[in-house]
């Protein structure tokens, strides 16, 4: 009987698709929206955090851009103005990234600036901190390859004047996507820029060349990388790195004292035997010739080592081992472990490792085994929300609607519901029953604690609504606003939300995606409906960014639609 509304929602939802859009667009005032943007812009002054005040200035700036250039470059010149007052991280690069949009040669020579700036310091001997720029200018970079790759790359030159991070290994296969001739030759430009540098800095280069999804070495467990699809293996970059990283550790293990480095603070030697012991499958599938010099310096550093460093040593390569267990082996520790703790930890690993539907619904009787009660009840919720979203995307909506009510959270539910009611609507033709199935939704959402799962939930059902029922979509946004301001510090921008399920003993965090919409998008869905209720609405967010973003986006979509006035 819980889940005769979500099998409803089954039945209900899927003609929205079938409706298509109102479309009565009531026609805004062009000098309107000018002003409106412009007045969001002088508002920024009175917001206190530096970042919030260059993203409203910045997102100001980019809208008048096509219009109005010439304000649009002040409110630029305004937020690399305030970007330049502050210290770490530096926000200027982020200002550099938005003008980058619009004017390539411009934000070259900004960041040329403030590379000429950090040679300055340097000479004078002042202490800068640049752990954040290279990153940044590799966003940069990034964010201009489909568009214009040539100044990617010169922005990603840019970045090597700076330590490495791991966003350099990100970005060389977001370049190989666009140009593979491109990154092999980045590639080799890093690889002699950062070969004598700190080895962590160095490691950082060991993804690209075998065509991996982690960098080898003890940040192994906290990086992972999306390769691109039908990647292949770089053999001249591979033999590159192997060349270097056989140096370093021919010369490190020399060293009467051990330098150290990196984020998780490990001796070098520590790092360039993890990094070797984790590359010898790649190096005997890819490079057999080196197959030998790898195993050989393995074994002479292993002895090395202290005590403490084989003991960590020896996790970081289990672990990197059972990433590629399946589930049928990790099952068999589980029956075989008899100390409870590390059965906790192999069962959750299972839970995490499960990806079909059969997985995950064969792992549920692996979960009963967890030792502490709490731990065993985060767990299993968390692999009902998995396995639900997994039913829904399968298109196997009757068992999805079955499985919701046993998830504990409510506003996870909610969502859950929001999802099966989003695949449900591509099916059924029946409005009446649509609308029905929505409200059960609603209901479900608003029981909800008010989170910002709670309110992109809500946004989600304004979209839904809003293809069939504008009258009602706008209340369903009137209590999306007013959840969002009973939320301490209201985060709409990303979508991936983060839980943290464990014990005293040892932590797991695991994320999800919420497919819904934003807040700017259910705005400029409205704008053309009604302007100055949608106005009215987003000055109802106390929040200043986001009301900015909201008045952005209606601002934004009036100019789309409206024509410039004849003169």
């Amino acid at each position: 009987m819980a889940s005769s509304s979500f099998l409803r929602v089954l039945l209900a939802l899927v003609v929205i698709s079938q409706l298509g859009v109102l479309t009565v667009a009531q026609e805004c005032d062009r000098e309107q929206a000018f002003s409106l943007i412009q007045e969001q812009i002088a508002q920024s002054k009175t917001l206190e955090k530096t970042a919030a005040r260059i993203s409203v200035l910045t997102q100001g700036a980019d809208l008048l851009w096509p219009y109005r250039q010439s304000a649009a470059r002040s409110a630029f010149e305004e937020a690399f103005e305030v970007a330049s007052q502050g210290n770490t991280p530096d926000q200027r690069f982020v200002v550099i990234r938005a003008i980058a949009q619009r004017d390539s040669e411009w934000a070259r020579r900004l960041a040329k600036a403030i590379a000429e700036e950090k040679r300055s310091d340097e000479e004078a001997g002042v202490s800068t901190d640049n752990r954040y720029r290279a990153e940044t200018l590799l966003n940069v970079a990034a964010s201009l390859l489909q568009n214009d790759s040539k100044t990617a790359i010169s922005f990603a030159r840019a970045s090597l004047r700076y330590p490495a991070s791991v966003a350099l290994a990100r970005f060389l296969f977001q370049l190989w996507s666009v140009d593979e001739q491109a990154a092999s030759r980045f590639y080799q430009q890093a690889l002699s820029v950062y070969a004598n540098a700190p080895v962590n800095q160095l490691l950082y280069l060991s993804a690209y060349p075998f065509g991996i999804n982690r960098v080898v070495g003890p940040e192994m467990q906290s990086t992972f990388f999306l390769l691109p699809k039908d990647f292949t293996p770089d053999a001249a970059a591979e033999s590159a790195f192997l060349e270097v990283i056989l140096r370093r550790g021919q010369e490190t293990k020399a060293r009467p004292t051990q330098p150290v480095s990196g984020p998780v603070a490990q001796p070098e030697i520590v790092q360039i035997y993890l990094a070797l012991n984790s590359l010898q499958a790649s190096v005997a599938r890819d490079q057999p010739a080196y197959a030998g010099r790898v195993m050989s310096l393995v074994t002479t550093l292993e002895p090395l080592l202290s005590a403490e460093a084989r003991h960590e040593a020896s996790n970081i390569a289990r672990w990197h081992q059972d990433l590629n267990l399946s589930l049928e082996t990790i099952a068999e520790r589980i029956e075989n472990e008899k100390v409870p703790e590390r059965k906790d930890r192999l069962i959750a690993r299972a839970v995490l490792a499960s990806k079909s539907t059969e997985e995950l619904e064969r792992v549920e009787s692996l979960v009963d085994k967890v030792s502490e009660s709490k731990f065993r009840g985060e767990l299993l919720d968390w692999l009902y929300f998995k396995r639900t979203q997994k039913l829904v995307s399968d298109g196997r909506l009757d068992e999805a609607a079955h499985l919701i009510p046993k998830v504990s959270q409510v506003d996870h539910r909610a969502y859950l519901a929001f999802l099966l009611a989003s695949e449900s609507t591509k099916k059924i033709k029946d409005s009446a029953l649509v609308m029905q199935v929505l409200e059960d939704v609603i209901k479900t959402a608003l029981k909800a604690p008010n989170t910002n799962e709670k309110a992109r939930t809500l946004l989600g059902l304004t979209s839904s609504y809003a293809k069939f029922d504008r009258t009602r979509a706008f209340e369903i946004l009137g209590e999306a606003i007013n959840v969002i301001n009973k939320i301490d510090e209201p985060d709409l921008t990303s979508t991936a939300i983060l839980r943290r399920i464990g014990t005293d003993r040892f932590t797991i965090h695991v994320a999800y995606e919420m497919r819904t919409s934003s807040l700017d998008t259910v705005f400029r869905e409205f704008a053309i409906e009604d302007f100055v209720k949608s106005l009215w609405l987003a000055n109802q967010l106390p929040d200043k960014p986001l009301r900015a973003t909201g008045t952005f986006a209606i601002s934004g979509r009036c100019l789309e639609i409206s024509k410039e006035p004849s003169q």
